[in-house]
Formats: C-alpha cells, structure tokens, sequence
C-alpha cells in the first residue's frame, strides 16, 4: 500500500507497560529485525528507566543505526515533576543513557504528548538539559487531560529558547499513530498518512501495539472496560501495518531532519 509521496520518519515509545515488562524486549527484537530488513533507521524514544532494566535492548537499537532519544525519566507525565528535579534528574539520565547507546541523545518526547500550557517552563527546561529538539506537542485539544496543546502552530517551530519543536501531525481531531493505525481500515490509514505535514513528517508507534499475547485488563489511566477492549483490539495487524509503512520512502531519523531544517523559515511560538 502506497502511503504517501513524501518520506516520512518512523518514531516508536519504548515504554514499560503493566502485563507485557518482561516481554519489551522480545517485542522490540521483532519490530527491529523489521526495520533492518528493509534497511529503514527510525527514532526509538526511550524512557530513561529502561537503560537500567534493558542495556542490551538499548544497545541493539544504537548498533542499529537508529536514533535514540529520551522519553521522560520514568513516563509520569510532565506536571508530576518539579522543574529544577526533571532537570537535574534528565542531565543524569541522558548521560547514562547516552554512554550505554555510544551516542548523543539529542531529541525529547515528554509522556503521553504532556507538553501543555501548564508546563511552560519544560522547552527552557529540554534547552537547558542539551536537547537539540522535542517531539512533545499535539497540537489540538484531546479529551485526555493534560495531552493538549491547542494554539500551537501544526507543523515545526520553535521555541523561544531556540529548541525545535516537532508537534505531532493530527487527522479527524486524532494524532497520526499509535493505536490508531490498527484500528482504523487500511483507506481510512492511508488517508491519515497524507494528513502528514510536508515539513518533518512522522508518525508513533508502541511496543504493545505488537504485543498479541499481552493478558487484557482495565488498563490504568483509561475510562474502563470499553476504552481498554479498544486499546487491545486488533494488534495482530499491528506487525503487516508496519510492513506496509516500511515499502514506502521511510525518512531518515528526527535528528537528521532537524538538522536539515532552515531554522530561519521556522515560526517562533511564545505559548
């Protein structure tokens, strides 16, 4: 399936997820052996706890050729933290994680997209930690609390601080990615890649977007039973999906978008 005209960059959360830890790592060696294959390098977020349980699932993405980036010290959501403790505890974590990986960790995708109003100080923050870029906007109003930005501009820009921002790409009030792409037909994907913006386009995904033999329960953080019976539905399309992402002309990682980026062409966004 011919997706979209323009490359556009892969991006997977390495995440734990309550029933499916031990498997993480199993999971990623399926989705890895995929990109390798077609030769395709993509941009693992990593949550910085995983440097610690899983070197050797962070060794393999680095010896990959992939870019490793941070996704939060621990996945609490950005508003849980004080910012001078996130600050302090993501110097240490992207040192650790970038002596593990053998490379710098440029890039910062806070959990659940929770780079909102209220946390304003964070894009100060991400400068201040080294960060070269976030991926940490969706830039529409989302029913979950604290996952929106609405205002923000949908394509890059950047922050006052000088930190490029790379907001999520969104179609019918949705971002592009994660569940989303198992749940909807095969038409209705295609349709949602080309809402993908010209200017560094990606889309997410998750490892428990594969994980088939995860037991179901109510998720935490969801409204119940319906929401997680959602949540859980058809990830056995999750592996031909991603198949079918791999046949297009995949981009290259987020950091070397960005550096081909005009900065001065970049809209600066004060929040």
């Amino acid at each position: 399936m011919r997706l979209a005209q323009d490359p556009f960059t892969i991006t997977i959360d390495v995440e734990e997820y309550e029933g499916g830890s031990s498997r993480v790592e199993d999971v990623m060696d399926s989705v890895l052996d995929l990109c390798e294959t077609s030769n395709v390098q993509i941009t693992a977020f990593v949550v910085g706890e995983l440097a610690v349980k899983y070197p050797k699932l962070i060794q393999r993405i680095a010896n990959g050729g992939h870019e490793i980036a941070l996704h939060g010290i621990n996945h609490q959501t950005i508003d849980k933290w004080a910012p001078k403790d996130f600050i302090s505890e993501c110097k240490s974590t992207c040192s650790r994680l970038s002596d593990l990986a053998g490379q710098k960790i440029y890039g910062f995708r806070a959990p659940l997209f929770s780079m909102n109003p209220d946390t304003s100080w964070l894009p100060d923050g991400l400068s201040e930690c080294g960060f070269s870029y976030s991926s940490s906007v969706v830039p529409i109003k989302q029913l979950r609390s604290g996952t929106s930005y609405p205002g923000a501009p949908k394509t890059a820009f950047l922050w006052p601080s000088g930190l490029v921002e790379l907001p999520a790409a969104t179609a019918w009030g949705l971002p592009v990615g994660g569940a989303y792409l198992r749940l909807f037909p095969k038409v209705l994907v295609k349709r949602m890649i080309h809402h993908l913006p010209k200017i560094a386009p990606w889309i997410y995904l998750h490892p428990y977007d594969f994980d088939c033999d995860e037991p179901f329960r109510v998720l935490p953080g969801t409204s119940g039973q319906i929401e997680s019976r959602v949540l859980f539905f058809r990830r056995k399309v999750m592996k031909d999906c991603l198949q079918e992402f791999l046949k297009n002309n995949i981009g290259p990682p987020l950091i070397e978008v960005v550096k081909n980026l005009r900065l001065a062409d970049l809209t600066t966004f004060t929040g």
